[in-house]
């Protein structure tokens, strides 16, 4: 089991849509650089298009057996995924205390 898979529900809980949407930066992320397109998201976890537009787009999240199929077919684990997320995460937050500062 993933090392960050079981921390999913806390980190959403406490941080809300917004680590829904690092999620979906991170997977959109691996994505480009293997030039992927959302319409193969949806193929490999047997939603429709329009399902797999707002998940990738961070609306709506994914679930873990979802980032799993992805990151597969990406050659990336569930792991790698919620690291880049949470580097997102981090960038964000420094990025918006210096705003405000």
């Amino acid at each position: 089991m993933s090392v960050y898979a079981g921390k999913m529900e806390d980190m959403q809980a406490n941080e809300g849509n917004s680590f829904t949407g690092h999620i979906a930066g991170a997977i959109r992320a691996e994505m480009a650089r293997q030039r992927m397109e959302f319409v193969q998201v949806a193929s490999i976890i047997h939603v429709s298009r329009a399902t797999a537009y707002r998940r990738i787009n961070g609306e709506i999240p994914f679930d873990v057996t979802e980032i799993e199929a992805i990151g597969r077919h990406l050659g990336v684990t569930v792991d790698e995924i919620f690291a880049s997320a949470e580097l997102g995460a981090e960038i964000e937050a420094r990025r918006v205390k210096s705003v405000a500062a």
